[in-house]
């Protein structure tokens, strides 16, 4: 829960935080300065229905494979709402990325599906690291395309370097390639940032075993 509200308010890293502050043995402490704020200042964002679909999708992805089925939905019902909402565009992409690695649909299905959803969101908002990212993983897993998938994670990284989606997906891109001292570099990180991904869990899992560190895996 923490790891989503710190998302929401953009500060992915713990250790540069000016919002939710990390106590030790004790739990969170709320630091940022308190201001009003006027009520006819215009905004820019979108509805919090919108964005509060985003965040449970993403919470049901977070928890891997037995709520994939269910995470689907809630992507569909923001994209309904607001067909120009770059993170619920890439959400469903991952949703269906994750439905051809986990055998829940076929790869040409899920993979042509993902790759529609990330070009519409990369043509919304070309400088969406988690588009981004994403895209590399589609390169990457389904086309084989590693030329690709380096360019779009170095694009992802130089925009978001403490995005744990962006460390997490260019994880699974070194692990599938072998590079796995450099995989479980990343995988640490992510879970630095999403302590709470069973994904990015079990991916460390795998990659800490690959990489010869059994007692790590353990």
């Amino acid at each position: 829960s923490v790891f989503l509200l710190r998302q929401t308010l953009g500060e992915c890293d713990p250790a540069a935080a000016h919002c939710v502050e990390t106590v030790y043995g004790r739990g969170y402490r709320f630091v940022a300065d308190v201001a009003l704020e006027s009520a006819s200042r215009e905004r820019d964002e979108r509805p919090p229905a919108v964005r509060a679909l985003v965040l449970q999708g993403r919470a049901m992805l977070s928890r891997g494979s037995p709520r994939l089925a269910e995470a689907f939905a809630p992507f569909e019902r923001a994209i309904a709402l607001d067909p120009g909402y770059a993170p619920a565009l890439v959400g469903l992409a991952e949703c269906h990325l994750a439905a051809a690695f986990n055998a829940a649909a076929t790869v040409r299905e899920a993979g042509g599906r993902a790759r529609a959803l990330l070009a519409d969101a990369l043509r919304l908002a070309p400088d969406d690291a988690r588009a981004l990212a994403c895209r590399g993983v589609q390169a990457s897993l389904l086309d084989w395309d590693l030329p690709a998938a380096e360019r779009a994670f170095a694009q992802a990284l130089a925009i978001a370097p403490s995005d744990s989606l962006v460390r997490w997906s260019q994880g699974r891109h070194l692990l599938s390639i072998g590079r796995y001292d450099a995989a479980v570099e990343q995988l640490d990180f992510a879970a630095e940032l999403a302590p709470g991904n069973l994904g990015v869990i079990m991916h460390r899992v795998f990659t800490k075993y690959f990489a010869g560190r059994s007692a790590a895996a353990l």
